[in-house]
């Protein structure tokens, strides 16, 4: 689940088209995915299904260019 909510997300930088952006996030990003792993793992509450949701309605936003809808849901 980890390795592709990282691809995920590390996905919409590179549509981005933006190589510095998502340099950055990149850098940035993998320490705090890191510790959301921990994190996660002691959370009871923690939901794979809805949080597969929630990135599906993400990229369903961003596929269909409603840029406000995927940030809000973010």
């Amino acid at each position: 689940y980890y390795r592709r909510d990282l691809e995920f997300h590390q996905t919409i930088w590179r549509l981005a088209g933006n190589p510095y952006l998502e340099r950055a996030l990149t850098q940035i990003t993998l320490p705090a995915f890191a510790f959301a792993v921990i994190l996660l793992q002691t959370n009871k509450d923690f939901s794979l299904k809805a949080t597969a949701n929630e990135h599906a309605q993400i990229a369903q936003a961003i596929i269909g260019g409603h840029k406000a809808q995927a940030v809000k849901i973010m």
